[in-house]
């Protein structure tokens, strides 16, 4: 039996380009790749060589929505060619996709082209958004078999045993939601797994795509779960608040696996909140230092779980870059939002990490249900007050579940008959805040975005991204050469130091 778990498109469909391993697959291909099947891994969503991809800015990514919604509606489009090829070609039995909320879109049409490549080829569905929504999704997406719940290593395993050997008793397996005799089925829902350290490394090496930079593998995560309640986020309904932390001594061990067999100089951790345990992060980074692994790395955390003690061996351990959820520069928004954040843990937390020359990445979110242009206008103030290398603005978007989800509900926002596929981030459209027009919401929206696209571009903030990382360019001049040729020949800001 043949597997092939697919990344659905989302910014290659709006022409911009994305190169991350899927991570989420790569796991679940290594549950079942020594369990007599053949699996692969298709990326949709990395492009091919030589295709041409926009450099990422927060006005293009406005502008670009319209591609995606538009290629949503063409059966004739290059990268749905791709996908038909990909399948013609590999002939899967099964099909498998993570499914993000803004990945719906693509997952429904992916799925048509499983079922017009061949009616027999069974799709399974598993992420966040058919996990929130598994009845919905069963109800709706006539062409979805399976809905792996929750985590999905396990889950899967079982499932892919019980279609190999022909069984048919799928309501011994956890977690798992599929059809019987008209009536869909919804098992209790599996434990998380215990230990991380059981899961054998994702299986990169069975991607499928033509690579030519090997950069796209470097993504690794050293913990599951987030503790925190932030009422716009799915995670605590997907993790239900636990944090699990793999031993420090497996993600060594993975670290050195990337750098051996995929030549990795770079390294991104996918964690919610990489520093959350103060003694499980010092630990590792004492390990990355005594082991010499010559790494750098950059991770993702809050204003409040960072000091100068942990700042210092983050940093003599590699780290170069931290990207930081700000949201919001109200006080009032943050409490909303339950954030149990103050605008002065933010502004410390930024003079702190200027202090320790450490690049950082801000993220800001417009548009809460309840927010005011006087509260838009302090995030803006916020945004241009921060010494953060980079701002990416996003616009509300309410995620299934989430509490913003149901006061947007109330608030007349989400009809029953709600068009998934329009679900994006940097949509121009959207439009879930009750005290400002439409019309008046995207103006602001689009003159924010055309600020922190000035302050990304800045000369100043560019050499600074250089200067932040000079010890590690240091240690490695061919990494430095090889992004300083690629700089004659790309947009500056094209270019990630």
């Amino acid at each position: 039996m043949k597997i092939l778990l697919i990344s659905p498109p989302f910014n290659r469909l709006k022409g911009i380009g994305h190169f991350h391993f899927p991570l989420g697959l790569g796991y679940l291909a290594a549950a079942v790749a020594d369990k007599g099947v053949e699996v692969r891994i298709y990326d949709s969503e990395l492009p091919q060589k030589g295709e041409d991809v926009k450099p990422l800015s927060n006005v293009f990514l406005l502008d670009a929505h319209r591609n995606f919604t538009q290629s949503l509606k063409e059966s004739n489009h290059p990268v749905w060619r791709e996908v038909y090829d990909t399948l013609n070609y590999y002939q899967p039995d099964i099909v498998g996709m993570t499914v993000f909320t803004p990945l719906y879109g693509s997952a429904r049409k992916i799925t048509s082209l499983c079922k017009d490549f061949n009616n027999k080829c069974i799709v399974i569905w598993g992420g966040p958004h058919p996990t929130l929504l598994a009845e919905e999704v069963m109800q709706k997406e006539k062409g979805v078999d399976f809905v792996v719940r929750g985590e999905g290593e396990v889950t899967f395993r079982e499932l892919v045993r019980h279609l190999t050997r022909g069984k048919q008793a799928f309501h011994e397996i956890d977690g798992l939601s599929y059809r019987a005799k008209g009536e869909i089925k919804h098992n209790k829902t599996r434990d998380l797994i215990q230990d991380l350290d059981e899961l054998p490394f994702p299986r990169r090496d069975l991607l499928l795509n033509d690579i030519s930079d090997n950069r796209i593998f470097n993504n690794i995560m050293g913990s599951r779960g987030c503790p925190y309640n932030c009422a716009y986020c799915s995670s605590t309904q997907f993790w239900n608040r636990r944090v699990r932390f793999r031993s420090v001594t497996n993600i060594i061990g993975e670290m050195k696996h990337l750098k051996r067999d995929f030549h990795v100089t770079e390294l991104e951790f996918w964690d919610d909140s990489f520093t959350l345990n103060r003694e499980w992060t010092t630990e590792l980074c004492n390990n990355m230092i005594s082991q010499k692994l010559n790494l750098s790395w950059w991770c993702n955390t809050r204003p409040d779980l960072i000091d100068e003690e942990k700042l210092k061996i983050m940093k003599k351990a590699g780290c170069t870059a931290i990207n930081i959820g700000i949201e919001t520069g109200s006080e009032k928004t943050l409490s909303y939002l339950n954030r149990n954040l103050s605008l002065e843990d933010i502004s410390n937390s930024s003079k702190l990490l200027r202090k320790m020359h450490i690049d950082w990445y801000a993220y800001f979110m417009l548009g809460f249900p309840y927010e005011t242009v006087e509260d838009i206008e302090h995030t803006r103030g916020l945004m241009r007050s921060l010494s953060a290398s980079h701002i990416t603005l996003s616009i509300f978007n309410p995620y299934p579940k989430t509490r913003l989800f149901e006061i947007s509900r109330k608030l007349g926002f989400i009809p029953d008959d709600f068009n998934w596929s329009q679900f994006s981030h940097q949509s121009p459209n959207n439009h879930f805040i009750k005290n400002v027009s439409k019309d008046e919401f995207r103006k602001i929206v689009r003159e924010a975005a055309e600020e922190c696209d000035r302050i990304n571009k800045s000369f100043i903030k560019k050499v600074r991204r250089i200067i932040t990382k000079r010890h590690y360019y240091y240690r490695n001049p061919l990494v430095f050469f090889k992004k300083i040729k690629k700089l004659m020949y790309c947009s500056p800001f094209h270019v990630s130091f």
